[in-house]
């Protein structure tokens, strides 16, 4: 469905000479633009999620209440997000458990599930072969 010119989609008035918005083939009076959420108007220029052909959430509320959670602080992943191993985690969260080294490429999960760069997972495994070479000799 076309706008119709020059008329606001939310109160059906002339826009005329106020700013407006075209949303989502909407067009809207700038103060009419609002988180359908938390009904905050929004700036027309910031980055906002369009939850219908109609509705549209900024990004707080989409990230609160809609986006997938990280695995290590819990909040929204809006961008750069990253799924493993049944998991998601913001780029910036997902760091070897054991050298807080980050994980931009591959790795592994020790045996509680947290994961751990090749070199860490590695000298775990080393660390208990060795102390259990040592059980058997002692």
């Amino acid at each position: 469905m076309k706008p119709r010119r020059h008329v606001c989609d939310d109160c059906h008035q002339p826009i005329g000479n106020l700013e407006a918005v075209l949303v989502n083939d909407k067009l809207l009076h700038l103060n009419h633009f609002r988180c359908h959420l938390c009904h905050e108007i929004m700036d027309a220029t910031a980055a906002f999620h369009t939850l219908s052909s109609s509705k549209v959430a900024c990004t707080g509320c989409f990230s609160k209440n809609m986006a997938p959670k990280c695995n290590v602080c819990n909040e929204g992943i809006i961008d750069n997000g990253v799924t493993a191993a049944g998991k998601t985690w913001h780029s910036t969260c997902l760091v070897c458990n054991r050298c807080r080294k980050p994980l931009t490429d591959t790795f592994l999960l020790d045996p509680l599930g947290q994961p751990l760069d090749h070199d860490c997972f590695w000298g775990v495994r080393l660390q208990k072969i060795v102390a259990d070479s040592f059980k058997q000799t002692g």
